[in-house]
């Protein structure tokens, strides 16, 4: 029974962040595609109809400058020099920037804190942002109807992060775009964030901060921005496989065992 209670404890620490364990790591996000996103209209508060790619996930590839905690999950990335990892979804957080469509020096902070290095620095922000970047795999990208969902869950997003957009083309394909527009799908998302942002563990999801700007530099309105840095993204982290846990998991019991069975030979 014992040695049940080692082992259950020792899956335990495998499970969560080490005490300490550092939450930002440094390293460079290279512009893989557009991903599953696609061109829609969203209207900022001028009254500007912006065309933009939007409405789901880009897709990126990440190098870190040095390796994160084994113990805890972060995106995929490679940590040699010059070397990218395997292409990840990088859902855009940030309507007062474009993306920049080449590699550049970022910051990688866990959702889960501290945030000094994000724009916004609010993690009931980023928590509603990543429920509803959770909420589009369940509409397609094939339909009018189900893009203009995700159009709306993006603009949902985009507002609560910054107060743009204000409303969203319907998709009706109307000759006039002016009498298209509507914040009826959008408000009724940032009710559902504002409803169930609390479900999400923010130990699953990295905020992705172009290094030039932090918590400053928001002057733009989508691809306006004068300050040329990045847009802020959200990714969703890599659960460990079942069978890495288990190896150490049996690695860390067994270390238990034996520093109990040298106790015992001492006494």
């Amino acid at each position: 029974m014992r040695l049940l209670r080692n082992a259950t404890a020792a899956g335990l620490l495998l499970l969560a962040p080490a005490i300490g364990e550092a939450q930002t790591v440094q390293g460079r996000l290279q512009w893989n595609n557009a991903g599953s996103s696609f061109s829609w209209y969203w209207r900022n508060s001028s009254g500007t109809n912006i065309n933009v790619l939007g409405g789901a996930a880009y897709s990126a590839k990440i190098q870190y400058a040095s390796t994160p905690p084994a113990t805890s999950y972060w995106p995929s990335g490679a940590v040699a020099p010059n070397a990218f990892g395997p292409a990840v979804d990088i859902f855009c957080v940030d309507f007062l920037h474009t993306a920049k469509t080449s590699a550049y020096d970022a910051y990688f902070t866990k959702l889960g804190g501290p945030l000094t290095n994000t724009r916004s620095g609010s993690q009931a922000q980023y928590m509603k942002a990543a429920w509803l970047a959770s909420q589009m795999k369940n509409y397609t990208t094939t339909t009018t109807a189900d893009k203009l969902q995700r159009a709306n869950i993006h603009a949902a997003i985009w507002w609560i992060m910054a107060g743009q957009p204000t409303s969203v083309w319907n998709g009706t394909g109307s000759a006039s775009l002016a009498t298209s527009y509507t914040n009826t799908g959008m408000n009724a998302w940032i009710a559902g964030a504002n409803a169930n942002y609390g479900s999400i563990n923010a130990d699953e999801w990295t905020i992705v901060t172009d290094k030039c700007v932090t918590t400053s530099g928001n002057n733009g309105a989508g691809f306006n921005a004068t300050d040329t840095c990045s847009q802020e993204f959200l990714v969703q982290n890599v659960v460990p496989e079942p069978a890495t846990m288990i190896l150490l998991a049996t690695g860390l019991l067994a270390t238990l065992v034996m520093g109990g069975w040298l106790r015992r030979t001492e006494a």
